[in-house]
């Protein structure tokens, strides 16, 4: 069915620029694989490093956030510890 059809519109194409509507094509059908292609490995990469926790570790880490201010405020934390706290909560 696709061939039928870009063989209906090369066909309509005047033979002075069959070669242009031949090279169009080409150049079309080729950036369409790569974004094909591009597609499948944004899709796979996004999958490798998606991060899937189970409901106990999705608790574990808010109770960890929860008590952030209460480390941020105990004697026993350095101010390096402080500054490295920030660092990673932005």
């Amino acid at each position: 069915m696709k061939r039928a059809r870009a063989e209906r519109q090369y066909n309509l194409v005047e033979p002075e620029n069959r070669l242009v509507a031949r090279t169009l094509e080409k150049r079309w059908n080729e950036k369409l694989q790569q974004l094909a292609e591009l597609e499948a490995a944004y899709e796979q990469a996004r999958q490798v490093e998606r991060l899937e926790l189970n409901e106990q570790q999705r608790q574990q880490i808010l109770r960890l956030a929860s008590d952030l201010p209460a480390l941020w405020h105990s004697v026993t934390t350095t101010a390096a510890e402080r500054k490295e706290m920030r660092l990673i909560t932005g």
